[in-house]
């Protein structure tokens, strides 16, 4: 269990709250619905997971229900024993619109998680009021309820999309529809993935859209560019996110490691390229990369 996150957890660990989006359902049961993928792991991988940092997962994806319900409700169980958090999925819809609550050096946070709308998975994964399921942002008028909502109890919203296109750096107009919506529903900081590459950020009413956050812990794939990615450190205070700093990562052998050397030279070059496209200032600070959002 200690392999995947051998080289990553002590960066991991420095943060508060450590966010990653969980691809796959963590369960021995169910049966694999018809599609070209579908993804499980091992209970025991329930371990490397709690010991990696990560203290907070987005269910919210085109893969949480491949194994279907009995796997998802294994999966919410084995994360409520390890205390690891969850949004964007839950026993029934009004858990999965709860969210997750944090209190961090007391800043209320709250992060809420949505999928997009892929083929052979809607309506049938949606959470219903007795059914375990994830959630989607396809009724735009309870995406907006459910940030507004959320908004008046916390300091700082955080939202979770799984949208965009796969293999592309390329952000979609679907995308920033999307992601501009929930800022302008109050959202103050927006976490992207699903292309399983990096894409750029945008300040949009200055506040940080990723668009996608790339792999992370993921088998090695055969495009290059599926296996670059970053993390993504944000300062964040009463008002919001007040600085970020991106960290290139390459994904290894199923071990993600921080960039080095050329390496790192090489994913500054890419990260800062795509920034650029989005016309989203940066500045080099050693082998990170800095993005200030400005005044709130």
């Amino acid at each position: 269990p200690s392999y995947p996150f051998a080289a990553i957890a002590p960066l991991l660990k420095e943060g508060d709250l450590v966010f990653g989006n969980l691809e796959c359902p963590i369960s021995d049961q169910g049966t694999p619905v018809q599609k070209k993928y579908t993804f499980r792991a091992h209970p025991s991988a329930i371990d490397a997971l709690a010991a990696s940092g990560i203290n907070v997962v987005s269910l919210a994806n085109n893969h949480i229900l491949d194994y279907g319900t009995i796997a998802l409700e294994d999966t919410l169980a084995l994360l409520e024993k390890h205390d690891v958090a969850y949004a964007g999925a839950g026993h029934n819809e009004e858990e999965a619109r709860e969210g997750a609550f944090f209190e961090i050096n007391g800043i209320k946070t709250a992060i809420l998680a949505y999928s997009g709308v892929f083929v052979g998975t809607y309506p049938a994964w949606r959470a219903g009021p007795e059914k375990a399921g994830a959630l989607y942002y396809c009724d735009r008028e309870q995406f907006i309820a459910d940030i507004e909502g959320v908004c008046r109890r916390a300091d700082v919203v955080i939202v979770s999309l799984h949208f965009g296109d796969e293999y592309t750096h390329r952000v979609s107009d679907e995308q920033r529809e999307i992601a501009r919506l929930a800022v302008d529903s109050g959202a103050d900081l927006i976490l992207g993935h699903h292309s399983h590459t990096p894409q750029g950020i945008e300040i949009y009413r200055d506040r940080p859209i990723i668009y996608s956050l790339g792999n992370f812990l993921f088998y090695p794939f055969s495009r290059a560019i599926c296996n670059e990615t970053y993390i993504l450190r944000a300062r964040i205070g009463r008002g919001g996110v007040e600085s970020i700093n991106l960290l290139p990562v390459l994904l290894g052998d199923s071990q993600p490691y921080p960039a080095t050397g050329r390496e790192a030279a090489r994913l500054q070059e890419l990260l800062g390229g795509l920034l650029d496209e989005l016309g989203t200032p940066w500045e080099q600070d050693g082998e990170t990369l800095t993005v200030l959002p400005g005044p709130r």
